[in-house]
């Protein structure tokens, strides 16, 4: 499995629960039926620091070939709406991944 991390900073809190809100639902539509190069996303996280106005998306993807195409496609997302701006973005192997059954 690969993760996609990208770094924001700069939004405000009313941009913050903007992002959250839109964030959330696009991403329940896309359960459904994903963008053309998104199908390989696997789960998503949206981590938050309201007070520095700082988050982490990152997106779970299961092979290499998936976080390349997802890749070109979430560089595409504006951030306008949430007053913020992408920082970076890094791509890591997930070495280990459990959840509680």
């Amino acid at each position: 499995m690969y993760a996609r991390v990208a770094m924001y900073h700069g939004a405000d809190a009313g941009g913050i629960e903007q992002i959250l809100t839109h964030t959330a639902k696009e991403f329940e539509a896309r359960l459904a039926d994903p963008a053309e190069g998104l199908e390989g996303v696997r789960e998503f996280l949206l981590l938050v620091d309201r007070e520095s106005g700082r988050g982490l998306g990152i997106s779970l993807f299961e092979t290499e070939e998936d976080l390349r195409r997802g890749d070109e496609q979430l560089g595409r997302v504006p951030l306008s709406q949430a007053g913020g701006v992408r920082t970076g973005v890094e791509y890591y192997e997930v070495a280990l991944h459990r959840t509680p059954d």
